[in-house]
């Protein structure tokens, strides 16, 4: 096989899996954009070049990608998960320096305000908040985190006012 014939069976390919990644991409909702969809099959068509079994090959590239888009969006939802903690924690502090953020904690219904009271005033980890509350760790990131959204959520109805 001479140069020409691989650099246009290499391009073949790449588009290949570029088709195959944008695919799985849409099945999923389009959660990434196309620079996202470009590093993704850049990184898929890199694994190839190491990696591929010669045997179901076509099977084994389409599982890649499908594996390589769901990382990429899982990582993208990590950090997008970041920065709202960063966003929360923002809005916390502001409302500490708030008079009547202590009044807010208040009118939350009882487990979610005790804790963001725990979580925040005592420093006390998930673990320790469930036991505390008498849950499982699960259930008070979720009660943590709903008491949050609803502290944002009256904080915006405060402002609008």
């Amino acid at each position: 096989m001479n140069i020409e014939s691989q650099t246009s069976a290499a391009c073949r390919e790449a588009e290949r899996v570029r088709h195959l990644v944008s695919a799985h991409n849409r099945v999923l909702g389009r959660p990434l954009h196309a620079d996202e969809l470009d590093d993704v099959a850049q990184d898929v068509h890199l694994h190839l070049l190491r990696a591929c079994p010669a045997q179901d090959a076509d099977a084994w590239v389409a599982r890649l990608c499908c594996f390589r888009v769901r990382d990429a969006v899982r990582k993208k939802a990590r950090r997008r998960e970041r920065s709202g903690q960063l966003d929360e924690a923002r809005f916390l502090s502001r409302a500490r320096d708030v008079a009547g953020a202590a009044g807010a904690l208040d009118r939350l219904p009882g487990r979610e305000g005790e804790a963001i009271r725990a979580k925040l005033v005592d420093g006390l980890t998930f673990a320790e908040i469930a036991a505390r509350l008498g849950v499982l760790p699960n259930t008070a990131k979720t009660v943590y985190y709903r008491g949050l959204r609803r502290l944002r959520l009256s904080a915006h109805r405060v402002t609008e006012a």
